[in-house]
């Protein structure tokens, strides 16, 4: 999952040119210090696993269940096992080794009729780490017998958890149960709280397992976040294509931002050959030059998230005078300049360029791919400097999006099943916990206006 920034760096053409690569050595702590997420890392190399003692473990293996299987490869890395008997949520600490919960999950468990899942969530989240939550959805109370089938009590551990900036994903496996001679359409689901941005994630190896496993016909993979965008790149150092006439390097590509230098091209060539650039064959200006920019594609549905964007737009801010204040500060040890991290971002030091890049729009509604080019009806280089280094920022940021669950049929059938004891009577407690967390404004808020790529290009100043 990607999420990133697009900086652009421009060096007097008159004075010394700086080594690039020493130039751009401050720019991924800048980002980090200015731009960077503030969420609280998940601890690496740790997954917890709770599983509820229910029909619904003991069914996958006698029902041989394919997936169940695959998972087991998956849940017997964690390395710390919760039971869920009833009421009881218990460390099992005889449990430790990836063989002792393989044992565990292959062989006979007991069944216990009920089971308290909100605890259990609030547990993952009130921790930080990783986790897998295996159960069959039915939060049983003993004076309770229809199993809270409209109650959405998951829907404070999902809101907490995404607050966070990180992500759920929900594999929904249905099988059928019996109980008093009656046969019940029921739901295995595996609730997987992870951060993709965590190296060696739950999510990466839940992929390397189970190849493939979107496509999968018999599971339902659904993913709950406001926060991570599955962004494709098409460059070779896995970055954002730049425009062959510039002669560019990519310094640097870390999934959140790149490094591009453009200094082998002046400001009058980049205008030359790629603003004006004309068609090989008619010799007609092309009317928005070649694309800069390219090699950037966003599954706008994000493994079929819960929000689909729908819209996009470019952020272009000149922050040269906040970067140089940064690295002299940085060089003699001091501690950087504060700005204010709001939308949109309030400082002195940093100048907007809104008539200065554009994206291919089109072409993003039919297919994703994103395109920048310069604005040549309405290009303005005014804030660019002329007397020595540009740092130029783009931001490819959310315009629009809407909420993806709320018309998916689909899901949200297959998040559905029957109450056990009272056949017909459907559960949409998971429907109502995702319905709950949704509708979160402070949820919705980190989607809109959220930056989903950034790049840094070193060039030339302006001679324009």
């Amino acid at each position: 999952m990607i999420s990133a920034l697009v900086f652009i760096t421009l060096f007097s053409a008159t004075g010394c040119r700086p080594d690039a690569k020493i130039y751009s050595d401050y720019i991924s702590e800048f980002h980090q210090t200015y731009f960077g997420d503030r969420k609280t890392p998940l601890k690496t190399g740790d997954m917890k696993l709770y599983v509820d003692y229910s029909t619904c473990i003991f069914q996958a293996k006698s029902d041989g269940s394919t997936f169940y299987k695959d998972m087991l490869n998956v849940m017997q890395k964690a390395t710390s096992y919760y039971s869920i008997k009833g009421k009881e949520i218990k460390l099992e600490e005889s449990i430790k080794t990836s063989t002792d919960i393989y044992n565990e999950l292959a062989n006979k468990m007991p069944d216990i009729p009920y089971a308290d899942l909100t605890s259990a969530a609030e547990m993952i989240v009130n921790g930080n780490s990783e986790a897998i939550l295996v159960t069959d959805g039915e939060l049983f109370e003993p004076n309770d017998a229809k199993g809270h089938e409209d109650d959405a009590y998951m829907r404070d551990a999902f809101t907490k958890w995404l607050r966070l900036g990180r992500e759920i994903f929900i594999y929904c496996e249905p099988y059928k149960e019996s109980y008093n001679g009656k046969m019940y359409d029921k739901k295995r689901f595996y609730f997987v709280f992870t951060d993709s941005d965590v190296k060696g994630n739950v999510y990466d190896l839940i992929v390397n397992q189970i190849p493939n496993i979107e496509k999968r016909t018999d599971v339902l993979q659904y993913h709950l976040t406001s926060s991570h965008s599955l962004l494709s790149t098409a460059g070779q150092t896995n970055s954002s294509v730049p425009n062959e006439n510039l002669s560019a390097e990519i310094l640097e590509a870390c999934g959140y931002y790149e490094v591009q230098d453009w200094s082998e091209l002046s400001w009058k060539n980049i205008k030359k050959y790629i603003i004006d650039a004309v068609d090989e064959e008619t010799g007609n200006e092309l009317k928005n030059g070649e694309a800069i920019i390219s090699g950037l594609s966003l599954d706008r549905n994000s493994k079929g998230s819960c929000f689909r964007i729908d819209d996009i737009y470019l952020e272009i801010s000149n922050m040269t005078e906040l970067y140089q204040q940064y690295c002299d500060a940085t060089e003699v040890g001091q501690k950087p300049a504060q700005i204010k991290l709001e939308h949109p971002i309030v400082d002195p030091k940093i100048y907007r360029m809104n008539d200065f890049m554009i994206l291919d729009q089109d072409e993003f509604q039919r297919t994703g791919k994103i395109r920048i080019f310069f604005d040549k009806e309405n290009f303005d280089p005014t804030n660019l400097q002329s007397n020595g280094a540009n740092l130029l920022k783009i931001d490819i940021k959310v315009k629009k999006f809407t909420n993806a669950f709320k018309n998916n049929c689909d899901a949200r059938s297959r998040f559905e099943f029957e109450v056990l004891g009272h056949k017909g009577q459907i559960n949409r407690s998971v429907i109502k916990s995702i319905d709950g967390v949704l509708a979160e404004r402070d949820i919705r808020d980190m989607m809109q206006d959220r930056t989903l790529y950034t790049i840094y290009v070193i060039s030339n100043s302006s001679n324009l």
